[in-house]
C-alpha cells in the first residue's frame, strides 16, 4: 500500500465519531480499519479477533452496551478507551496510540470517568486516568496563570509608556491605574484581582 492511500485511511480514523471494536483491532495491528477478513492471513485475523473479543468484552461491561459485537458501531472514545490496556509496544503505530490516548484524555473530562474507566480496563486503567486528570488539571491552572502574567505585564507596558514610570513610587496607585485602563478599553479584569498584582509585583 502506498503512503498517501495510508495517509488517507488514518485520516478517515482519524475523523470517526461512531467505530467498532473490530475497526480499532484492525488499526491497532497495523491494517487500515476498513479491511476485509480475507485481506489477512489466518494468523492475522487469528490475532485481530482475539484482540476485538478483549475490547468487546470490556464494553459489555457498561449496561448500555452489554450487548454489543464486536462489528458494531460505538462511540469512538468509548471503544478507544476500553482498547486502551491492550495496546502493544511493538505492534501499535504511533498514530493508532496517539488517537488511543486522546481518547482516554476526553474520557476523564466526563462527571463519571471513574466508573467508565474501572469497567473499561480495572484498576490500571483507573490509575492512569486518575494520573492524567490530575496532571491534565495542574497544567490547566498553569497555562491560566501564565496568560494572565503575560497580560499583566501587557498593562504594565501600556501604562508605562503613557504615563512613565516617574509616577509609580506606590504600587496601589500602578494597580489602580491598571484596573482604570481596563475599563477605558473593555478589558476584562479575570486573573489581574488585587491580591494575584501584589503577589506578582
Amino acid at each position: 500500500m502506498n503512503n498517501t492511500q495510508s495517509d488517507n485511511n488514518l485520516f478517515y480514523f482519524n475523523r470517526l465519531t461512531y467505530i467498532t471494536p473490530h475497526e480499532v483491532a484492525l488499526a491497532m495491528n497495523g491494517f487500515d480499519y476498513d479491511t476485509e477478513n480475507d485481506e489477512l492471513t489466518e494468523i492475522q485475523l487469528k490475532e485481530v479477533i482475539r484482540l476485538r473479543k478483549a475490547i468487546t468484552r470490556n464494553l459489555q461491561l457498561i449496561n448500555e452496551y452489554k450487548n454489543i459485537s464486536a462489528t458494531q458501531k460505538v462511540e469512538a472514545n468509548l471503544v478507544l478507551t476500553a482498547a486502551y490496556i491492550f495496546q502493544r509496544e511493538d505492534i501499535v503505530p504511533v498514530e493508532i496510540k496517539e488517537r488511543i490516548e486522546n481518547a482516554l484524555q476526553q474520557q476523564v473530562k466526563n462527571k463519571d470517568w471513574g466508573d467508565i474507566l474501572m469497567m473499561l480496563g480495572g484498576n490500571e486503567l483507573y490509575e492512569i486516568g486518575k494520573k492524567l486528570r490530575s496532571n491534565g488539571r495542574g497544567q490547566y491552572r498553569k497555562d491560566d496563570e501564565d496568560n494572565y502574567s503575560c497580560k499583566l505585564i501587557y498593562l504594565l507596558i501600556e501604562l508605562i509608556k503613557k504615563h512613565g514610570k516617574v509616577n509609580y513610587s506606590d504600587n496601589s496607585v500602578i494597580y489602580n491605574d491598571i484596573i482604570s485602563f481596563c475599563n477605558e478599553n473593555e478589558i476584562p479584569l479575570k486573573g489581574i484581582k488585587k491580591a494575584t498584582f501584589y503577589k506578582k509585583i
